[in-house]
């Protein structure tokens, strides 16, 4: 039997693969010390930080080199007799993973294996970072006294000059989506060399392991997927009917139980009422620094869907809904803060180019 051999596409697979990376400069670990800013400055005793050299675009490895940032915890009581260590995948489409590193210090997850953690290209401490700039301006706009409309100008506004940034600064915005931040994952994890990986992922993160299984070429103990919804669910093209849903639910089960309905009696009426009420005279919050916020009905229920995301607010949701329908600022300027650091850290180039373009599919039924 003859065989002939494709040359041009075994040199691509060869290019390609981790164990081209994993020459010199691509792929290399550089360890460095604490490169953490002081605001997320923890004890480092158990930590080990880093960067890896990654490309750009894995198909033309000779082009930009990009800096990924991770830190190595390990394990506070280790279990000798196994040699595997758990890789743990952020969700949120551009959100930093080592802004968190106090809970993942002393979470499980360290407990008893070493624990990898890294930034997603694009984002957090990894070089070089997408529009960094984008947080502050979405959470501006929010809480700016702007009509819908307005508001969705302006945002478009402040995504089309991220894009051009990009382009201007010669960056393949195309090069930052889901496939690419977990490969980084793969050369990650070749170049550790442990001889097992746990897996662990929450939310978007979930979709990055399932890319991670496509690519790797290391040995796979184990893998956790914590999300909200199936993978191939298309969440954008129903979310506001899931949020009208979900709240009626919860106003419902207010209304069926006796205690609840004799402690915010009128609830859904006093929600609806306040909510109106934002189209002709937004409600004032004051924030810290004594900047104001202008709150729309639109803005309003998007606070809502926020706190409805986590399951823990469940049953403190009637007296939230209460105490906004009174139009009680202490309250909001308390969500409003842990809000604006959700939105400055986690708004950013990568989660825009992800939110569009990982999506395509399910872009047009939205």
């Amino acid at each position: 039997m003859n065989v002939r051999l494709d040359w041009g596409l075994l040199f691509f697979f060869v290019l390609c693969s981790p164990q081209f990376l994993l020459g010199d400069t691509l792929g290399k670990i550089t360890w460095t010390g604490s490169f953490l800013e002081p605001i997320d400055q923890i004890p480092t005793d158990r930590m080990k930080f880093g960067y890896i050299t990654v490309p750009e675009d894995y198909i033309k490895p000779e082009g930009r080199l990009l800096q990924v940032a991770f830190i190595l915890i390990k394990a506070a009581k280790p279990d000798k007799s196994r040699k595997d260590a758990t890789m743990f995948f952020m969700g949120g489409w551009g959100a930093r993973t080592l802004k968190n590193l106090p809970f993942y210090k002393n979470s499980f997850l360290s407990s008893r294996n070493d624990l990898i953690l890294y930034d997603y290209r694009g984002t957090g401490y990894s070089k070089p970072k997408l529009c960094g700039e984008l947080g502050s301006q979405v959470m501006g706009n929010f809480i700016a006294n702007h009509s819908y409309a307005t508001f969705e100008s302006k945002q478009k506004a402040y995504f089309d000059d991220c894009l051009d940034k990009l382009e201007q600064q010669g960056i393949d915005f195309n090069q930052y989506g889901t496939d690419n931040k977990a490969r980084d994952g793969v050369v990650l994890a070749k170049a550790l060399a442990y001889e097992e990986y746990n897996l662990f992922g929450v939310s978007y993160g979930t979709k990055a392991i399932f890319q991670f299984i496509r690519q790797s070429e290391v040995k796979i103990r184990s893998v956790i997927l914590d999300s909200n919804c199936p993978l191939d669910f298309p969440i954008n093209s129903g979310m506001t009917e899931d949020y009208a849903k979900s709240l009626n639910h919860i106003l419902e089960d207010c209304e069926n139980d006796p205690f609840c309905q004799k402690k915010y009696p009128d609830l859904r009426e006093n929600l609806e009422r306040f909510l109106l009420s934002l189209d002709e005279k937004p409600l004032k919050v004051k924030l810290p620094q004594g900047r104001m916020a202008f709150l729309n009905k639109q803005e309003v229920n998007g606070i809502i869907h926020q706190l409805l995301y986590q399951e823990g607010n469940y049953s403190t949701m009637p007296f939230l809904l209460h105490k906004l329908s009174q139009g009680n600022k202490s309250v909001l300027q308390r969500i409003l803060s842990s809000l604006e650091e959700v939105l400055v850290d986690n708004y950013n180039g990568v989660g825009l180019i992800n939110y569009v373009y990982d999506h395509k599919p399910f872009q047009e039924k939205a």
